[in-house]
């Protein structure tokens, strides 16, 4: 996943290797201030460090609120 400041100039662009059955929460600035993606062109085998890895299917589900409990 890579995530990018919303802003140009605001900083440099971060690739983070998540492994399977990850869960991403964002909130603050990590909501606000940065995108988000997953290339499609990075679906496959990718090297990371070094090593390959073989990326399969993801799934993302999007909660904009939350109730409380």
């Amino acid at each position: 996943m890579r995530f990018s400041p919303a802003e140009k100039g605001e900083g440099e662009d971060v690739d983070v290797l998540l492994s399977p059955g990850s869960l991403i929460l964002m909130s603050g600035e990590a909501r606000y201030r940065w995108k988000h993606e997953i290339n499609r062109k990075q679906i496959g085998f990718q090297v990371w460090e070094g090593e390959e890895i073989d990326q399969k299917r993801r799934i993302s589900i999007t909660l904009r609120k939350l109730c409380p409990s």
